[in-house]
């Protein structure tokens, strides 16, 4: 019964373990597309081959591993032996989130030597001569045996280059040079794989963040039924938002400057954190408007009320009034609502010597002061 318990108690903590979100990722897995270059002797790579922007549209691809001579090859260089002894490879991989690696490790099968670049930058070789750069004439030091690559790699740890990663499409390139042109075999296949940062305790999910307009910006997720003491949003390795409670599944921020910006979601219990995903999102520039002019034409006029009360009330399709070009422009009492009462508003103005719309008014151009649900400004007039 000892010996049943001990077992029971090392299988939860097992089932607990990968619950919690201790996981590995293949970034690159075997046997998959690779774009390469065969270096022959008068055509050496282009000078940015390692480089994500570099356009590799029109070098050859095949499916790993690559190379001659052994049964396990799929992408076979028929032309290589006696004609050159380098080939350069290329595999664009995407990272949803650098931050949450724990740590990195490429596994190769390679015959002869090899040098990789992560991003441009090396972080691992074998077998390869010390004089840096390596040329693509350049052979391995030595004979090797070739790899199968149904069984074990060659392990590199690259925990440290995890910097070295960003947010979506990134690149591992490697050149692979053969010992001898008159070499019997070559081969190349490889593996990257990223071990995630384990969570405390189940998180929260679909995290997304969208452009709110009025330089905010508006966050969803899910709890998936779950409670916590608070959560929290950080930008760039700080918090941002620190107070938002733990069974909200939205919230929004607002004076956010225009521009790109990264969000990640935690999930605060017991002084704990939990993470919950990674959010992206570009708040567009506030756009200046004046005040009333509901036709973006320039000015205040009749027509401005009769427009917000057909787009309200009557299809507006036969008189151009499909949409309104800015909200905050037909908002003339600032309410952060388009209604009836607006319209009002605007002829009281022009007929009765009433108030004029707030600001910026109907006769300057600029942003509205005040934050509200409507969505982004697109206002043409003030550009004129």
């Amino acid at each position: 019964m000892v010996r049943f318990k001990l077992c029971l108690l090392f299988l939860l903590l097992v089932a607990s373990f990968l619950l919690l979100g201790a996981a590995s990722e293949n970034l690159i897995e075997q046997a998959e597309l690779w774009r390469y270059w065969k270096a022959w002797p008068d055509q050496p790579p282009p000078g940015e081959w390692k480089e994500l922007s570099l356009d590799d549209s029109g070098w050859a691809g095949g499916v790993s591993p690559i190379g001659y001579g052994d049964p396990w090859i799929d992408t076979v260089l028929d032309d290589m032996q006696d004609s050159y002894v380098t080939v350069y490879f290329r595999r664009i991989f995407s990272v949803t989130d650098p931050l949450q690696i724990e740590a990195l490790r490429l596994e190769v099968w390679v015959d002869d030597g090899f040098i990789a670049y992560l991003n441009g930058v090396k972080v691992a070789e074998d077998n390869m001569p010390a004089a840096y750069p390596v040329r693509h004439t350049d052979e391995a030091l030595s004979d090797t045996d070739a790899p199968d690559p149904s069984g074990p790699g060659k392990l590199f740890d690259l925990s440290d280059w995890i910097d070295l990663l960003g947010i979506g499409a990134n690149i591992l390139a490697v050149e692979v040079h053969n010992w001898r042109s008159w070499s019997a075999d070559f081969c190349f296949e490889a593996r990257l794989v990223a071990d995630l940062k384990e969570n405390p305790f189940p998180c929260l999910s679909e995290f997304q963040a969208q452009d709110y307009g009025d330089q905010s910006v508006h966050f969803v997720w899910s709890n998936m039924g779950r409670s916590f003491d608070r959560i929290e949003i950080e930008e760039n390795g700080e918090v941002v938002l620190d107070d938002i409670p733990g069974t909200a599944e939205d919230y929004v921020m607002t004076k956010v400057e225009p521009g790109d910006h990264v969000y990640r979601i935690y999930g605060v219990r017991g002084g704990e954190r939990c993470y919950g995903g990674i959010a992206q999102v570009t708040i567009s520039p506030v756009e200046p408007f004046r005040r009333g002019d509901a036709t973006d034409d320039g000015r205040i006029n009749i027509m401005d009320p009769v427009y917000i009360l057909h787009y309200l009330f009557i299809d507006g399709e036969a008189w151009g009034i499909s949409h309104i070009p800015c909200f905050d422009a037909a908002d003339a009492n600032d309410d952060g609502q388009i209604n009836e009462a607006d319209a009002i508003y605007l002829l009281r103005y022009l007929f009765l010597a009433g108030e004029e719309p707030v600001s910026p008014g109907p006769t300057n151009c600029d942003i509205d002061p005040t934050w509200d649900n409507l969505r982004p400004c697109h206002y043409e007039s003030c550009g004129e």
